[in-house]
Order: C-alpha cells, then sequence, then structure tokens
C-alpha cells in the first residue's frame, strides 16, 4: 500500500490488535514518498502485525533499500504496540538497513511497546534509519 497524504499532516492507520498485513515475501507492505527534506506527513501504525515483506530482489529504486514492511521516505512514522515479523530487505549492499522498518531523510521513527522477531537486511535487521532520528519507549 503506498501511503500518500492528501488531507493533511496525520495519518492514523489502527489494526486493534485484529489486523494481520503480509507481504508473502513477495513485496513491502506499507511506502510512504515523500520528499527527502521534509519531516511530513506524519503516519502513526498503531496495533497491527506486518509479516513477510520484502523489499529486495527489485533493481532500482526505492525497492533495492530496506523496509520490507515499512519504508519512509522524509516523513514521520510512529510505531505503537505492532509486531514486525520475517521480514526483508536486501542482503547485501550499502545504505541498506531495516528489514522491517527504513526511513530516510528529515524526519524520524518513534517506537513505543513494539516487538521485532526474524527481520533481516544488510545492515540492521529491525529498524534503518538514514538522516533521520530513531526514539524507543514504552507506554507509561
Amino acid at each position: 500500500a503506498k501511503v500518500v497524504n492528501d488531507t493533511g499532516p496525520d495519518i492514523v492507520i489502527d489494526g486493534g490488535g485484529l489486523v494481520t498485513l503480509d507481504g508473502g515475501h513477495a513485496s513491502r507492505i506499507v511506502s510512504v514518498p515523500s520528499s527527502f527534506e521534509l519531516g511530513t506527513p506524519r503516519l502513526t501504525v498503531q496495533r497491527l502485525h506486518f509479516t513477510r515483506g520484502n523489499s529486495s530482489g527489485v533493481a532500482g529504486g526505492d525497492t533495492a533499500r530496506g523496509g520490507g514492511a515499512i519504508w519512509v521516505l522524509g516523513g514521520t512514522l510512529e510505531v505503537v504496540a505492532c509486531e514486525f515479523t520475517d521480514n526483508r530487505g536486501p542482503t547485501t549492499g550499502q545504505d541498506v538497513a531495516g528489514g522491517a522498518i527504513y526511513n530516510v531523510g528529515s524526519g524520524s521513527v518513534t517506537v513505543v511497546d513494539s516487538s521485532f522477531t526474524g527481520n533481516q537486511a544488510s545492515s540492521g535487521g529491525a529498524i534503518g534509519v538514514l538522516f533521520a532520528g530513531l526514539l524507543f519507549g514504552a507506554i507509561a
């Protein structure tokens, strides 16, 4: 799914703990194309399970990078109470990171109460950021 921000700076996808998004090891699950220089849009994913996303095996463009489950160019990603299992990015290459999540650009990734199991990429199996911030937390 390509998330495009047509209505405002905030987008929330809430699975209520009942939804699994499965890439079938064939494709990335979510991409947020923005601008490298912008911290918007802000995408929040919560109470979802992302499994078997894959950004490897496709030459060129953003698919040659990491982020088998979620890839963000610019923009800000907030992840709350999600599970990421068995997502893949390319296993070789420079600036290839985050089998589960990869954010490139001026935004940030915040991860709260989430788990990462069996994700793989050349640099950073779970999360990769390049020119972006990374924060972890727990719900008090």
